[in-house]
């Protein structure tokens, strides 16, 4: 009876863990793209692109909630994050993290960035925090694909007091 239970046990847990025959996957946070993105991240911080405008192609679709923009425009919204806050930072928890999928998903390549993003407002001084998730698809070593969740009450907010035209 022991024996059974044992047996029964062990294959609870190998089917647990078994991977279906679908779309499966493996995620890292120490690969070259999640590196890239991690670089573009830092960049930005500094109000710095190359990175960025090395690793995105120049058709890349961008949407940001819901709505296409061009690269030009996401790198210049970026600029504008800079004119209207200082200290801008991810989280400590913030991070990474690449999923390269088999051959059910195409295999295809996303990376994703989960975290809070912070910036000092210069018009206000107060700090502004904001949960995001981009997530970026990558084809022969490009950024094809982003997307981007975010809530934008409060930049919007600090766009339309600093007067600045989309």
């Amino acid at each position: 009876m022991k024996n059974i239970l044992t047996l029964l046990l062990m294959f609870s847990i190998y089917l647990g863990f078994s991977q279906p025959d679908g779309t499966t996957g493996i995620t890292t946070t120490q690969d070259k793209y999640s590196t890239a993105i991690n670089n573009i991240n830092s960049e930005y911080f500094e109000n710095k692109y190359e990175s960025m405008n090395a690793f995105m192609a120049d058709d890349i679709t961008i949407t940001i909630n819901g709505e296409n923009i061009t690269k030009e425009q996401w790198i210049q919204g970026c600029k504008i994050h800079h004119q209207l806050y200082s200290d801008i930072k991810w989280d400590p928890y913030s991070f990474v993290d690449t999923t390269v999928y088999n051959e059910a998903n195409n295999n295809t390549v996303w990376s994703h960035v989960w975290g809070s993003w912070s910036g000092k407002s210069k018009r206000t001084g107060e700090v502004d925090t904001n949960p995001v998730n981009f997530s970026y698809q990558w084809v022969n070593g490009k950024i094809t694909l982003m997307n981007g969740i975010y809530d934008p009450t409060e930049l919007n907010i600090e766009i339309k007091k600093a007067k600045i035209k989309m």
